[in-house]
């Protein structure tokens, strides 16, 4: 949606495709969509029920280029790594994701230059 600033308005301007389910919203420094998605709503629930791993997927989505939204995913994992993510947050260079299942938090470096 865009905004009108000056009433609140809101109206619709497009759809970005996810590979996922999303989970958490976050707004990064640079204005960029950080997405937290569920890949297989499957593995959730298996997870929730029986504790096996479920994968993990945060994506970035930045200002459109010549119109085009494409989300970038930064970290991707079968669950191994942090099951279930469900938030995940850029500050300063590293990317912290946590999780509603799993009793830790995953720091891990941002890719390139820090954003």
């Amino acid at each position: 949606f865009d905004r009108d600033t000056d009433t609140g308005s809101l109206y619709w301007s497009g759809r970005i495709e996810l590979a996922g389910e999303p989970a958490h919203l976050d707004l990064g420094e640079d204005g960029s969509l950080w997405v937290a998605a569920n890949p297989d709503t499957w593995a959730v629930l298996r997870n929730a029920s029986a504790g096996t791993p479920a994968p993990t997927m945060i994506l970035r989505i930045a200002a459109p280029v010549n119109g085009l939204v494409k989300p970038q995913p930064i970290y991707v994992n079968d669950g191994t790594g942090i099951s279930v993510g469900s938030g995940g947050v850029a500050f300063r260079g590293r990317l912290t994701i946590g999780s509603f299942t799993d009793s830790k938090l995953l720091v891990c470096p941002l890719p390139g230059p820090a954003k």
